[in-house]
């Protein structure tokens, strides 16, 4: 158990024997605490936890106690929180880290990755899994080089690489009020590639391939944000790297 989770079992303990002898509970808001001799006094907290009134029928250790009592119990609760928090945040990073696969080499930096299937005329996936990446040459922008990778992991069957002189281009599209994309797309010959991942409500990367402007080809990774991750960013809004160019997609791929 995480050392906050201990701290916070001890301060309820210790508010529970502070607030021993049979008097009523504790109650949130206005707090109302009766007395050995059966009377009642209000306790009403100002100013958080730093000013309480008078209270008429406890005694100053009495009263002491159960200050001292609340604001343990009160960290307490924030401190197991907050360690619950991290711990379940570490599980999360290990399950994904554990399952992060990228046709990036030694020494480049994943932009982009993800697992995807070629997707039917009606959105249905088939086939075998393949992977494709976006690989930068240094772990922030501006970047000089991003190499488009596709195929199977340790065999890419497609590389293309951004250069200055040879550059991909990138945008944003809006497809409504709450969904969008994210697109790094290029030309080699009569080909076009685009790399789509979702914003807003929307969810997961899809790959689109066109030849003279016929869609021959369409990749994805469903709703299923295991099959992908985002490693370092590209500022879509401003073009920060040589290697990029603001511009519409050419093909319709939405």
């Amino acid at each position: 158990m995480p050392r906050n989770a201990v701290y916070a079992a001890k301060a309820a303990i210790f508010l529970l024997r502070a607030g021993g002898g049979g008097r009523s509970p504790l109650r949130l808001g206005r707090l109302s605490l009766a007395t050995a001799r059966g009377r009642e006094s209000k306790w009403e907290l100002t100013g958080g936890l730093r000013h309480y009134s008078a209270i008429p029928h406890l005694t100053r250790r009495e009263g002491t106690m159960w200050k001292i009592a609340i604001k343990t119990a009160v960290v307490g609760i924030f401190y197991f929180g907050v360690a619950m928090n991290a711990s379940h945040a570490d599980d999360t990073d290990a399950t994904m880290a554990a399952g992060r696969v990228s046709l990036c080499k030694n020494g480049e930096y994943v932009v982009l990755s993800a697992e995807v299937q070629a997707v039917s005329a009606e959105h249905a996936p088939f086939g075998p899994q393949k992977l494709v990446s976006l690989c930068a040459d240094r772990p922030t922008e501006p970047f000089l080089t991003l190499a488009y990778r596709f195929g199977d992991a340790g065999a890419p069957d497609i590389t293309i690489l951004a250069t200055s002189t040879d550059k991909f281009a990138l945008a944003d599209e809006a497809y409504g009020p709450h969904d969008g994309a994210d697109i790094v797309w290029f030309k080699s010959g009569p080909f076009s590639y685009y790399v789509s991942e979702s914003t807003g409500q929307g969810l997961g990367v899809e790959i689109y391939v066109f030849r003279n402007g016929k869609r021959i080809a369409e990749f994805g990774t469903g709703f299923d944000d295991n099959k992908f991750y985002q490693g370092i960013g590209i500022d879509f809004d401003h073009v920060k790297s040589p290697i990029f160019v603001k511009r519409e997609p050419v093909d319709q791929i939405d």
